[in-house]
């Protein structure tokens, strides 16, 4: 980041190349299994650890850069997991799927995430 005070009649504060961002790193262990032997479906149920880190940048007569993260502000958060998943044969050894998760933090009782992913398995 590069910062730059002007002073004078119209003093500001500026700054430039700043990258604002905003990541969340989830760590996940989930237990899937079929409904049946010869079912399609699957479910997936599991446990969440989930760490923030985000920047802000507020401009006006004075600048204000704060930065969160598990460090400083322990930003982190712990919860379940638990989904649905379709899948068919397209092959001897492949199967093309849907799956869909639900991500719940019960540290801050809210649904932090909703999740639709395609799935191309391979069978041994």
């Amino acid at each position: 980041m590069h910062f730059t005070q002007f002073f004078g009649v119209s003093s500001y504060a500026a700054a430039t190349d700043f990258r604002i961002r905003y990541l969340n790193n989830a760590f996940q262990v989930v237990y899937e299994r079929q409904f049946s032997r010869n079912s399609n479906w699957k479910y997936h149920a599991g446990l969440l650890y989930m760490t923030t880190a985000s920047q802000s940048l507020r401009t006006g007569p004075t600048m204000y850069i704060s930065e969160i993260n598990r460090r400083n502000s322990y930003a982190e958060e712990a919860g379940v997991v638990a989904g649905l998943e379709y899948s068919r044969p397209i092959d001897t050894h492949f199967r093309l799927g849907l799956r869909a998760r639900g991500y719940y933090l019960i540290s801050v009782t809210t649904l932090e995430m909703l999740t639709i992913t395609p799935t191309l398995t391979y069978s041994f």
